[in-house]
């Protein structure tokens, strides 16, 4: 039954790829401010507390929300595709139960093949966790990037006509 224990495993894994509130895209972190016609833009805390900021912070910004939505949509493909591989597995370590089951232990040929099936399994389940190992690598260096975008950008304000300009500059 090793393989019982890797499914205990690989639910709390799913815990670790970063959830929508952690990974805060551009339109939910940011706030645009308009300014009435000859009112002066005040960048840093405004009077109110709030802090805007600038052109290109704000362009930097919006290429740090590219990186952080890229990073997620990877992330949440690897996953899918880990899932699988775990379901793949799952099904083979049941097969070789079932198999355990009808092994002939007097007939040789019988054992051989049982223990082909085992070492096979414990090869894809070694294969697996080094994929989840390197997989959680990234999660971790992933939430790396929205711990610092959030820091950079989450819950800041910007002048409404300062955005095509920023976006113009994270295009570049």
């Amino acid at each position: 039954m090793p393989h019982r224990w890797i499914l205990a495993a690989c639910l709390l894994f799913p815990s670790l790829v970063p959830s929508e509130a952690e990974a805060r895209g551009l339109g939910r972190a940011l706030r645009a401010v308009r300014v009435a016609a000859g009112v002066a833009k005040v960048y840093g805390r405004a009077s109110t507390g709030e802090v805007v900021l600038t052109t290109q912070e704000l362009a930097d910004c919006i290429r740090r929300s590219g990186q952080v939505d890229a990073g997620d949509a990877a992330l949440a493909a690897e996953r899918a595709e880990l899932d699988t591989g775990f379901e793949k597995i799952d099904a083979l370590g049941a097969a070789v139960e079932r198999s355990a089951a009808t092994v002939d232990e007097y007939d040789a040929v019988s054992v051989d093949n049982h223990n082909a099936k085992v070492s096979s399994y414990r090869r894809q389940v070694k294969a697996y966790e080094k994929r989840e190992a390197e997989f959680n690598a990234r999660v971790v260096e992933h939430n790396g990037v929205v711990t610092s975008y959030n820091a950079a950008c989450y819950g800041k304000s910007y002048y409404e006509d300062d955005y095509s300009s920023a976006a113009a500059l994270a295009s570049q």
